[in-house]
């Protein structure tokens, strides 16, 4: 039986999902015997063995890190150059897989570039839109359905905003 979701929320820090995620993705961590390989391996052994074996793997992987270090650290001056370079890249990669990832950069250059705008110390994204959606998602589900239009308006309403006082 799948486990129903509750809307209790953990209260985990940025702080603990990096150690978390570190500790998780250490590619040097203490190495464990591999019966298939009938030696000690750690992680970064076992990745240098794949992309030994499978070039296009290695390529897949290079592309997608230098996608995340660009994210991560251009800034709106050179995010127009930057992501040009990319395009260039993911296009002539000839892996199948990033054929849709390929157009969506084409598709969404615009927006892209427009997302290393910083705005209050941070850059603009989407993520309270899609936080809000997903609290009426979450209220919707909960509620097994209404029934009465108006009622579900006025419940998400007074869910979403908590400053504002509810009548009926």
């Amino acid at each position: 039986m799948p486990k129903r979701n509750t809307g209790r929320r953990h209260s985990v820090s940025a702080d603990q999902i990096q150690k978390y995620l570190q500790e998780w993705f250490d590619l040097d961590n203490k190495a464990k015997y591999n019966k298939r390989f009938k030696r000690y391996l750690n992680y970064r052994d076992i990745l240098t063995i794949l992309f030994d074996r499978f070039p296009d793997l290695k390529t897949a992987y290079e592309l997608k890190e230098k996608y995340i270090f660009f994210n991560r650290n251009t800034s709106l001056e050179e995010a127009e150059k930057g992501l040009a370079g990319l395009i260039l890249e993911f296009g002539d990669s000839g892996i199948e897989e990033y054929h849709e990832f390929y157009n969506l950069l084409i598709n969404w250059n615009k927006e892209i570039i427009n997302s290393f705008t910083i705005i209050n110390s941070r850059r603009i994204n989407n993520s309270f839109i899609e936080s809000r959606n997903n609290q009426i998602e979450r209220l919707i589900y909960n509620a097994y359905g209404y029934t009465n239009s108006k009622r579900a308006k006025n419940r998400i309403m007074y869910c979403l905003n908590k400053k504002d006082s509810y009548t009926m």
